[in-house]
């Protein structure tokens, strides 16, 4: 792909979809196994968005959901559907966190679910569009809690 990575179409992102943040989650943390989906050979357009938008990973220790997301230079896009989606999970009794890994920083944040709709919410996201149509909030590397290692 010769274009930023957000430029590119669903189809040409969705090859390489989360593997570097996923490789830098697994390398940064312990007792985790694989949850959500991992690109399956079958459509999912037609799945309920909680079972689409199940959360990556299951960690032991820390015991949490984690929805593991990567951003280069531009901000963090999270979809809507993603966040009404988690919120599902978020009510059950195992709390949903983000792991964000920065490409451009070579860093990660990490934080609740709540805490990312606060941010949402308190710092007025704005909304954009991905290039097939479905809504996304853009939230700024600044207002997210870097690792300070």
């Amino acid at each position: 792909m010769n274009q930023p990575f957000h430029q590119g179409s669903y189809q040409q992102r969705y090859t390489q979809m989360g593997d570097e943040a996923e490789s830098h989650f697994e390398k940064n943390n312990t007792a985790w196994v694989r949850y959500g989906l991992n690109r399956p050979d079958f459509q999912v357009h037609r799945l309920p968005h909680h079972i689409r938008y199940t959360p990556d990973y299951l960690q032991g220790n820390p015991v949490r959901l984690v929805e593991v997301m990567g951003m280069g230079k531009t901000p963090l896009k999270i979809k809507l559907e993603k966040i009404a989606a988690l919120q599902w999970w978020d009510a059950s009794e195992i709390d949903v966190w983000f792991w964000i890994w920065s490409s451009t920083r070579e860093n990660f944040a990490e934080l609740k679910y709540r805490d990312m709709v606060n941010i949402i919410n308190k710092e007025d996201a704005p909304l954009g569009k991905f290039p097939e149509g479905k809504a996304y909030f853009s939230v700024s590397s600044k207002l997210l809690p870097w690792n300070d290692a």
